[in-house]
Protein backbone atom coordinates (compact mmCIF):
# COMPACT_ATOMS: atom_id res chain seq x y z
CA UNK A 1 0.00 0.00 0.00
CA UNK A 2 2.88 2.38 0.89
CA UNK A 3 4.57 1.73 -2.26
CA UNK A 4 0.88 2.44 -4.50
CA UNK A 5 0.61 5.62 -2.64
CA UNK A 6 4.29 6.61 -3.71
CA UNK A 7 3.15 6.38 -7.27
CA UNK A 8 0.03 8.29 -6.32
CA UNK A 9 -2.49 5.28 -6.36
CA UNK A 10 -4.27 4.18 -3.25
CA UNK A 11 -6.67 0.80 -3.11
CA UNK A 12 -9.85 3.18 -4.80
CA UNK A 13 -7.84 4.00 -7.91
CA UNK A 14 -6.90 0.10 -8.11
CA UNK A 15 -10.21 -1.16 -7.69
CA UNK A 16 -11.62 1.71 -10.45
CA UNK A 17 -9.44 0.68 -13.15
CA UNK A 18 -9.60 -2.64 -12.49
CA UNK A 19 -13.41 -2.31 -12.60
CA UNK A 20 -12.88 0.04 -15.91
CA UNK A 21 -10.66 -2.86 -17.91
CA UNK A 22 -13.53 -5.19 -16.69
CA UNK A 23 -16.88 -3.48 -18.15
CA UNK A 24 -14.93 -2.27 -21.23
CA UNK A 25 -14.59 -5.93 -21.95
CA UNK A 26 -18.16 -6.26 -21.19
CA UNK A 27 -16.86 -9.19 -18.54
CA UNK A 28 -19.67 -7.81 -15.68
CA UNK A 29 -19.02 -11.09 -13.33
CA UNK A 30 -15.53 -9.68 -12.81
CA UNK A 31 -16.46 -6.56 -12.42
CA UNK A 32 -18.28 -7.43 -9.22
CA UNK A 33 -15.92 -9.52 -8.04
CA UNK A 34 -13.46 -6.84 -8.32
CA UNK A 35 -15.74 -4.66 -6.37
CA UNK A 36 -16.60 -7.17 -3.85
CA UNK A 37 -13.01 -7.65 -2.78
CA UNK A 38 -12.81 -3.45 -3.08
CA UNK A 39 -15.38 -3.33 0.02
CA UNK A 40 -14.17 -6.57 1.89
CA UNK A 41 -10.42 -5.09 1.82
CA UNK A 42 -11.57 -1.43 2.98
CA UNK A 43 -13.53 -2.91 5.64
CA UNK A 44 -10.76 -5.71 6.71
CA UNK A 45 -8.85 -2.16 7.06
CA UNK A 46 -11.58 -0.59 9.01
CA UNK A 47 -11.37 -2.71 11.56
CA UNK A 48 -8.02 -4.04 11.65
CA UNK A 49 -7.62 -1.78 14.94
CA UNK A 50 -10.77 -2.05 17.09
CA UNK A 51 -11.84 -4.83 19.45
CA UNK A 52 -14.53 -6.89 17.70
CA UNK A 53 -14.37 -10.13 19.38
CA UNK A 54 -15.32 -8.85 23.16
CA UNK A 55 -17.32 -12.15 24.26
CA UNK A 56 -17.02 -14.17 20.86
CA UNK A 57 -14.20 -16.84 19.90
CA UNK A 58 -11.66 -13.67 21.11
CA UNK A 59 -8.97 -16.28 22.30
CA UNK A 60 -9.10 -18.44 18.47
CA UNK A 61 -9.22 -14.15 16.87
CA UNK A 62 -6.28 -12.96 18.67
CA UNK A 63 -4.29 -15.65 17.73
CA UNK A 64 -4.84 -15.26 14.36
CA UNK A 65 -4.36 -11.12 14.49
CA UNK A 66 -0.72 -12.11 15.94
CA UNK A 67 0.01 -14.44 13.21
CA UNK A 68 -1.25 -11.84 10.62
CA UNK A 69 1.11 -9.48 12.28
CA UNK A 70 4.11 -11.83 12.29
CA UNK A 71 3.72 -12.16 8.71
CA UNK A 72 3.73 -8.48 8.21
CA UNK A 73 6.95 -8.34 9.52
CA UNK A 74 8.36 -11.05 7.78
CA UNK A 75 7.09 -9.55 4.50
CA UNK A 76 9.02 -6.54 5.09
CA UNK A 77 12.22 -8.06 5.77
CA UNK A 78 11.37 -10.41 2.18
CA UNK A 79 11.36 -6.88 0.21
CA UNK A 80 14.54 -5.19 2.08
CA UNK A 81 17.33 -5.21 0.08
CA UNK A 82 18.56 -8.15 1.38
CA UNK A 83 16.44 -9.92 -0.30
CA UNK A 84 13.72 -12.95 0.93
CA UNK A 85 16.17 -15.77 2.16
CA UNK A 86 14.96 -19.33 2.29
CA UNK A 87 14.10 -19.13 6.22
CA UNK A 88 12.53 -15.88 6.00
CA UNK A 89 10.27 -18.19 2.95
CA UNK A 90 9.59 -21.22 5.16
CA UNK A 91 8.38 -19.49 8.21
CA UNK A 92 6.10 -17.70 5.78
CA UNK A 93 5.00 -21.03 4.34
CA UNK A 94 4.32 -22.26 8.18
CA UNK A 95 2.53 -19.27 9.68
CA UNK A 96 0.13 -19.09 6.29
CA UNK A 97 -0.34 -22.53 6.72
CA UNK A 98 -1.30 -22.41 10.48
CA UNK A 99 -3.13 -19.52 9.57
CA UNK A 100 -5.61 -21.38 7.42
CA UNK A 101 -6.08 -24.12 9.66
CA UNK A 102 -7.04 -21.85 11.78
CA UNK A 103 -9.05 -19.54 9.99
CA UNK A 104 -11.30 -22.68 9.26
CA UNK A 105 -11.66 -23.39 12.88
CA UNK A 106 -13.05 -19.58 13.45
CA UNK A 107 -15.06 -19.43 10.08
CA UNK A 108 -16.71 -23.32 11.50
CA UNK A 109 -17.78 -21.33 14.69
CA UNK A 110 -18.31 -17.56 13.47
CA UNK A 111 -18.12 -16.64 9.78
CA UNK A 112 -18.86 -13.02 10.52
CA UNK A 113 -16.14 -12.73 12.51
CA UNK A 114 -13.47 -14.30 10.14
CA UNK A 115 -14.71 -11.62 7.31
CA UNK A 116 -13.40 -9.42 9.44
CA UNK A 117 -9.72 -10.89 9.52
CA UNK A 118 -9.69 -11.81 5.58
CA UNK A 119 -10.76 -10.32 2.36
CA UNK A 120 -13.37 -12.51 1.14
CA UNK A 121 -15.81 -12.06 -1.36
CA UNK A 122 -18.86 -13.60 -2.92
CA UNK A 123 -19.49 -14.75 -7.11
CA UNK A 124 -22.05 -13.27 -8.83
CA UNK A 125 -23.44 -16.57 -10.05
CA UNK A 126 -24.27 -17.51 -5.94
CA UNK A 127 -25.71 -13.85 -5.65
CA UNK A 128 -28.09 -13.91 -8.57
CA UNK A 129 -29.60 -17.54 -6.99
CA UNK A 130 -30.10 -15.97 -3.70
CA UNK A 131 -32.24 -13.01 -5.46
CA UNK A 132 -35.71 -14.03 -5.58
CA UNK A 133 -37.26 -13.52 -9.27
CA UNK A 134 -38.41 -10.00 -8.94
CA UNK A 135 -35.66 -8.68 -6.99
CA UNK A 136 -32.80 -6.48 -8.26
CA UNK A 137 -29.36 -5.74 -6.95
CA UNK A 138 -28.06 -2.19 -7.73
CA UNK A 139 -24.48 -1.81 -7.50
CA UNK A 140 -22.83 1.53 -7.60
CA UNK A 141 -19.64 1.90 -9.78
CA UNK A 142 -16.99 3.91 -9.02
CA UNK A 143 -17.69 7.70 -10.29
CA UNK A 144 -15.17 8.94 -12.51
CA UNK A 145 -15.12 12.99 -12.82
CA UNK A 146 -17.90 14.22 -15.49
CA UNK A 147 -19.32 10.82 -16.43
CA UNK A 148 -22.48 9.96 -16.08
CA UNK A 149 -22.99 7.13 -12.66
CA UNK A 150 -23.58 3.93 -13.80
CA UNK A 151 -24.84 1.07 -11.72
CA UNK A 152 -24.58 -2.34 -12.11
CA UNK A 153 -28.03 -4.01 -11.74
CA UNK A 154 -28.16 -7.75 -11.52
CA UNK A 155 -31.07 -10.10 -11.12
CA UNK A 156 -31.91 -13.62 -11.24
CA UNK A 157 -31.35 -14.27 -15.11
CA UNK A 158 -29.30 -11.01 -16.22
CA UNK A 159 -26.58 -8.65 -15.02
CA UNK A 160 -26.27 -5.28 -17.10
CA UNK A 161 -24.91 -1.68 -16.69
CA UNK A 162 -27.67 1.31 -16.47
CA UNK A 163 -26.15 5.05 -17.23
CA UNK A 164 -28.12 7.38 -14.62
CA UNK A 165 -29.56 10.92 -15.69
CA UNK A 166 -26.60 12.97 -13.55
CA UNK A 167 -22.59 12.90 -12.82
CA UNK A 168 -21.42 12.00 -8.95
CA UNK A 169 -21.50 15.71 -8.52
CA UNK A 170 -24.48 16.55 -10.35
CA UNK A 171 -26.40 14.44 -7.52
CA UNK A 172 -24.31 15.91 -5.14
CA UNK A 173 -25.66 19.54 -6.10
CA UNK A 174 -29.10 18.13 -6.04
CA UNK A 175 -29.06 16.13 -2.59
CA UNK A 176 -27.35 19.53 -1.19
CA UNK A 177 -30.37 21.44 -2.02
CA UNK A 178 -32.97 18.95 -1.05
CA UNK A 179 -30.94 19.02 2.28
CA UNK A 180 -30.62 22.86 2.46
CA UNK A 181 -35.05 22.71 1.94
CA UNK A 182 -35.45 20.22 4.57
CA UNK A 183 -32.85 22.07 7.22
CA UNK A 184 -34.59 25.43 6.36
CA UNK A 185 -38.48 23.92 6.79
CA UNK A 186 -39.49 24.80 3.07
CA UNK A 187 -42.86 23.45 2.25
CA UNK A 188 -43.56 20.06 1.30
CA UNK A 189 -44.44 20.72 -2.89
CA UNK A 190 -40.61 22.66 -2.64
CA UNK A 191 -39.33 19.46 -0.93
CA UNK A 192 -41.47 17.25 -3.24
CA UNK A 193 -40.35 18.84 -6.79
CA UNK A 194 -36.56 18.18 -5.89
CA UNK A 195 -37.24 14.70 -4.93
CA UNK A 196 -39.46 14.43 -7.83
CA UNK A 197 -36.26 15.46 -10.34
CA UNK A 198 -33.68 13.06 -8.18
CA UNK A 199 -36.40 10.53 -9.11
CA UNK A 200 -35.78 11.20 -12.70
CA UNK A 201 -32.85 10.85 -13.13
CA UNK A 202 -32.71 7.74 -10.88
CA UNK A 203 -35.19 6.76 -13.60
CA UNK A 204 -36.01 3.51 -11.05
CA UNK A 205 -38.62 2.41 -13.25
CA UNK A 206 -36.78 1.04 -16.09
CA UNK A 207 -34.36 -0.94 -13.71
CA UNK A 208 -36.80 -3.78 -13.64
CA UNK A 209 -38.11 -3.98 -9.87
CA UNK A 210 -41.15 -5.65 -9.04
CA UNK A 211 -40.33 -6.78 -5.87
CA UNK A 212 -37.40 -5.76 -3.96
CA UNK A 213 -34.96 -3.38 -4.58
CA UNK A 214 -31.43 -3.69 -3.10
CA UNK A 215 -28.83 -0.67 -3.43
CA UNK A 216 -25.22 -1.99 -2.44
CA UNK A 217 -24.36 2.71 -2.42
CA UNK A 218 -21.13 4.41 -4.10
CA UNK A 219 -20.25 8.16 -4.03
CA UNK A 220 -23.58 10.30 -3.93
CA UNK A 221 -25.76 7.11 -3.92
CA UNK A 222 -24.89 6.62 -0.25
CA UNK A 223 -26.56 9.99 0.02
CA UNK A 224 -30.16 9.54 -1.72
CA UNK A 225 -33.25 9.69 0.71
CA UNK A 226 -34.80 6.43 -0.45
CA UNK A 227 -38.06 6.89 1.43
CA UNK A 228 -38.80 10.32 0.16
CA UNK A 229 -38.70 9.24 -3.49
CA UNK A 230 -41.58 7.58 -5.17
CA UNK A 231 -40.84 4.40 -5.56
CA UNK A 232 -43.38 1.57 -4.55
CA UNK A 233 -40.55 -1.45 -4.05
CA UNK A 234 -39.28 -1.46 -0.55
CA UNK A 235 -35.33 -0.48 -0.42
CA UNK A 236 -32.58 -2.43 1.09
CA UNK A 237 -29.92 -0.82 1.20
CA UNK A 238 -26.03 -3.27 1.95
CA UNK A 239 -23.05 -2.86 2.40
CA UNK A 240 -21.85 -5.45 -0.03
CA UNK A 241 -23.60 -7.46 -2.59
CA UNK A 242 -22.83 -10.65 -0.85
CA UNK A 243 -25.57 -9.44 2.28
CA UNK A 244 -28.10 -11.37 0.28
CA UNK A 245 -26.26 -14.69 1.04
CA UNK A 246 -25.99 -14.06 4.79
CA UNK A 247 -28.60 -16.46 6.86
CA UNK A 248 -31.72 -14.84 8.52
CA UNK A 249 -31.27 -15.63 12.26
CA UNK A 250 -33.95 -14.93 14.40
CA UNK A 251 -33.16 -13.51 17.27
CA UNK A 252 -34.38 -14.13 20.56
CA UNK A 253 -36.31 -11.88 22.94
CA UNK A 254 -36.39 -8.39 22.67
CA UNK A 255 -37.96 -8.12 19.04
CA UNK A 256 -36.85 -4.43 18.98
CA UNK A 257 -34.53 -2.23 20.79
CA UNK A 258 -34.97 1.80 19.49
CA UNK A 259 -32.39 4.65 20.21
CA UNK A 260 -33.63 8.11 20.04
CA UNK A 261 -32.00 11.50 20.10
CA UNK A 262 -28.88 10.49 22.47
CA UNK A 263 -27.06 13.14 24.82
CA UNK A 264 -23.95 14.81 22.75
CA UNK A 265 -22.78 16.63 25.81
CA UNK A 266 -23.91 20.24 23.78
CA UNK A 267 -21.36 19.27 21.15
CA UNK A 268 -24.47 18.61 18.69
CA UNK A 269 -28.00 20.11 19.19
CA UNK A 270 -30.96 17.76 20.20
CA UNK A 271 -33.37 16.28 17.84
CA UNK A 272 -36.81 16.41 18.95
CA UNK A 273 -37.98 15.39 15.78
CA UNK A 274 -36.11 12.03 16.04
CA UNK A 275 -37.16 11.56 19.35
CA UNK A 276 -40.74 11.68 18.64
CA UNK A 277 -39.75 9.33 15.90
CA UNK A 278 -37.93 6.82 18.40
CA UNK A 279 -41.32 6.90 20.55
CA UNK A 280 -43.50 6.44 18.14
CA UNK A 281 -41.67 3.11 16.85
CA UNK A 282 -40.95 2.13 20.42
CA UNK A 283 -44.98 2.20 20.94
CA UNK A 284 -45.80 0.40 17.56
CA UNK A 285 -43.06 -2.57 19.02
CA UNK A 286 -44.08 -2.36 22.88
CA UNK A 287 -40.80 -1.39 23.85
CA UNK A 288 -39.30 1.37 25.72
CA UNK A 289 -36.91 3.40 24.16
CA UNK A 290 -33.77 4.65 25.24
CA UNK A 291 -33.57 8.65 24.74
CA UNK A 292 -31.54 11.47 25.47
CA UNK A 293 -29.06 10.88 28.30
CA UNK A 294 -30.30 7.18 28.52
CA UNK A 295 -29.31 6.52 25.28
CA UNK A 296 -25.61 5.53 25.61
CA UNK A 297 -23.27 2.24 24.43
CA UNK A 298 -23.89 0.37 27.89
CA UNK A 299 -27.53 0.53 27.85
CA UNK A 300 -27.95 -0.33 24.10
CA UNK A 301 -25.75 -3.19 24.77
CA UNK A 302 -27.88 -4.40 27.83
CA UNK A 303 -31.12 -4.19 25.84
CA UNK A 304 -29.87 -5.68 22.81
CA UNK A 305 -28.47 -8.72 25.12
CA UNK A 306 -27.59 -11.67 22.36
CA UNK A 307 -29.34 -9.90 19.77
CA UNK A 308 -32.79 -8.57 18.54
CA UNK A 309 -34.93 -8.68 15.25
CA UNK A 310 -34.96 -4.08 14.91
CA UNK A 311 -32.35 -1.79 15.95
CA UNK A 312 -33.76 1.45 14.89
CA UNK A 313 -31.88 4.69 15.63
CA UNK A 314 -32.43 7.82 15.34
CA UNK A 315 -29.95 10.41 15.79
CA UNK A 316 -27.24 12.43 14.23
CA UNK A 317 -24.61 10.37 12.02
CA UNK A 318 -21.48 11.02 10.79
CA UNK A 319 -20.39 9.64 7.30
CA UNK A 320 -17.02 7.82 6.71
CA UNK A 321 -16.18 7.03 2.85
Amino acid sequence: DRAKHRFGIGKEDVTTRLVEFAVARGDMATAFGILERGRARAFVDMLADRTVATGREAVLFEKIRGIDGELRNLRFLAGSPAGAADDLLARQDALSAQRGKLAVDLRAWDPDLTDVLSVSHSEVGDIQGALALDDVLAYGLPARGDALVRILLISRDAIRIERLGATDSGFAKILKTFGQAVEDGADVSRQQKITDGLGRLLNVAAWGVRRTLCVVPSGQLFFIPWGALAIVAPVVVLPTGGWVLRNRREADEPDAVVVGDPYFFDEMPQLPGARREAERIATAYGVQPLLGEAATVAGLRRQMGGGVRVLHIASHAEFHP
